[in-house]
């Protein structure tokens, strides 16, 4: 039975009441075809690996966070990198994020903080024109690094 992709948004837990916003600008997603094999030794077992005609993919994903609200705090807009592959549990999709990584501090505290996502803080640029110059790099003992030269 395939995925019901727009039901997961229109349940309750969506409707509520809102806490947070922000808007995602200039992404680029870029994707590997991965084996599922490879996957499954780094997703938890409860979580299905999601598949498009029986392969698996992980997305590096970059993109500029605006207009970032949670509660009362208003974060400055900042660069965001995640590296991620899809998955689905209970018939309802989802994303497996491997890493996201900020240039915000606060964004990056209260991440791993408040909803223990793999948060790091990193370096970054991006410089948008003829052509996109992107550059990221990780601080800590975790370091790693993307760029388009």
């Amino acid at each position: 039975m395939p995925l019901d992709r727009l039901a997961p948004a229109r349940r309750d837990a969506c409707t509520g009441r809102r806490v947070g916003r922000q808007s995602w600008r200039d992404l680029l997603f870029v994707h590997w075809e991965v084996p599922v094999e490879a996957l499954r030794r780094l997703v938890p077992p409860s979580l299905s690996i999601d598949t498009l005609d029986g392969r698996a993919y992980v997305g590096l994903v970059p993109f500029t966070m605006r207009d970032v609200t949670f509660g009362p705090l208003r974060f400055a807009d900042f660069l965001e990198t995640n590296l991620r592959t899809y998955v689905h549990t209970g018939g309802v999709p989802g994303v497996w994020f491997f890493s996201l990584d900020a240039e915000s501090a606060l964004a990056v505290r209260g991440g791993r903080t408040l909803y223990r996502l793999p948060y790091h803080r990193a370096r970054m640029e991006c410089a948008l024109g003829p052509t996109v110059q992107y550059r990221s790099r990780r601080r800590g003992p975790a370091a790693a690094r993307a760029s388009t030269d």
